[in-house]
């Protein structure tokens, strides 16, 4: 990684503040252009931190405040070289389904947006409880793939959390082969490797030994499971055989926050995997832009009950 992302001087402990902008030199959609930032963030237990992310923004003029779009990115991996803003990639419509639409609309897309009023919010595939998929693992219903996703959650959990330790959560002979796998990048070849390397392994015990009944690791699950505290309206919209995340989950957030008085739109697209469900032939993406148009129009669209 280049000299963008390091900072040596004094971190501000408030989150949002600009530290360096440059120029973005990876694909960029038709009538756009795009930019780097370093910012300051924190840690959970709020101590400050580094971030990056990537501005993209319509180069026609306007004298009128464009709407903004807060990308959170998908799955990328937890390296430091993971980061989208380091990939040429960031702003493709495989990273961002949708973007060039957006950009055609005059929308400026962000990573990251302090300081703004939330209109709505969607969420695709998402993993909102971590709890209950370290529950489907555990229990016997992983796969090679799962294997190595939940290294993804492991591994900084470990790092971050002092009550948590790869030692009491990895089989001995395995923690070597979970670095590895979260030490990769998710768009990587060498993914392919842990992949493999997952479904080769077939010891007599599981690599995973996490107790998600009690105890610490059970404990910080639970910290970060989705409770919807965004009150503006709510988009889900996940693919029905997703190999990754289980619809189960999306159905189980949906019922527990139309059951709270949340306003949620949420569908379910048969036959699309958990990629394939933002390809740039999926019908979500006009739904999501349908969404998008009425909540900015002052709409609440919500399908509870339905």
């Amino acid at each position: 990684m280049d000299d963008f992302y390091t900072w040596r001087g004094d971190i501000s402990a408030t989150p949002g503040h600009v530290l360096r902008v440059a120029d973005y030199s990876g694909e960029v959609p038709a009538g756009a252009a795009a930019v780097r930032v370093l910012y300051t963030a924190t840690y959970s237990d709020g101590s400050p931190a580094l971030a990056s992310a990537v501005v993209a923004y319509p180069t026609s003029p306007t004298d009128e405040p464009r709407p903004v779009l807060a990308w959170q990115h998908g799955t990328t991996g937890v390296a430091r070289s993971c980061a989208p803003s380091a990939g040429p990639e960031a702003l493709t419509e495989y990273a961002i389904p949708g973007i060039s639409r957006a950009m055609e609309r005059g929308w400026v897309v962000v990573d990251y947006a302090p300081e703004v009023t939330i209109i709505g919010v969607a969420a695709l595939s998402a993993a909102s409880d971590p709890l209950m998929l370290s529950e489907r693992i555990t229990g016997g219903q992983s796969t090679a793939l799962t294997r190595v996703v939940i290294s993804l959650v492991l591994v900084p959990y470990a790092d971050e959390y002092p009550d948590v330790s790869l030692a009491s959560a990895v089989h001995p002979a395995g923690q070597g082969i979970v670095q590895t796998f979260a030490s990769r990048c998710v768009i990587e070849r060498s993914t392919l490797v842990s992949v493999l390397v997952a479904s080769a392994l077939a010891w007599d015990a599981p690599l995973y030994r996490i107790n998600v009944v009690s105890g610490p690791m059970h404990e910080r699950l639970s910290q970060n499971i989705a409770d919807g505290i965004v009150a503006a309206p709510l988009f889900l919209g996940q693919g029905i055989d997703d190999e990754v995340i289980p619809i189960t989950m999306q159905r189980a957030l949906d019922a527990k926050l139309c059951a709270s008085g949340r306003t949620v739109e949420t569908h379910e697209y048969p036959g699309r995997s958990h990629m394939g469900v933002i390809a740039e032939d999926s019908p979500l993406i006009d739904d999501l832009f349908a969404w998008a148009d009425a909540v900015a129009a002052g709409a609440a669209p919500g399908n509870c009950g339905s």
